[in-house]
């Protein structure tokens, strides 16, 4: 099976794949290395919605942990490109939970993000959210 991440793809990195590469967690170690794997060879583009900074500041702030605050802000500066929230982000967010009610408000705001920037492919370890074609998932 080939790659989903195609050359010069956009690549959305939902909160979870961005925690997971950051804090390195052991569980999803492979599955973070292959991705980045794919994304070097694929010259992809990383984005991901600012929604990401509020999502993974909390845990580093809560206990004090002025590294990985920097290491997160290092991520969001320099690898990945977070796209801002607006108007028309919020308006899709919406309209996305209104005909999908499983999916919860932080999911919606990222995918609305990922479809907005025209994301090819959605990272996430979460496996409540679809993604619609012809975005292609990668599950983590």
């Amino acid at each position: 099976m080939g790659s989903i991440i195609r050359p010069g793809a956009t690549v959305y990195l939902d909160t979870n794949a961005i925690i997971y590469l950051t804090e390195g967690n052991p569980d999803f170690k492979a599955s973070i290395a292959g991705l980045f794997v794919e994304i070097g060879q694929a010259d992809a583009r990383l984005v991901t919605s600012e929604l990401t900074f509020t999502e993974v500041l909390v845990m580093p702030f809560r206990v004090g942990n002025d590294e990985l605050v920097a290491a997160y802000e290092r991520l969001l500066d320099t690898i990945v490109e977070p796209i801002p929230l607006g108007r028309q982000e919020l308006f899709l967010a919406a309209k996305l939970r209104a005909t999908t009610p499983k999916l919860r408000t932080p999911d919606s705001l990222h995918l609305a993000t990922a479809m907005l920037a025209g994301a090819d492919v959605f990272v996430s370890g979460d496996t409540g959210i679809d993604v619609p074609a012809p975005m292609q998932k990668y599950p983590l």
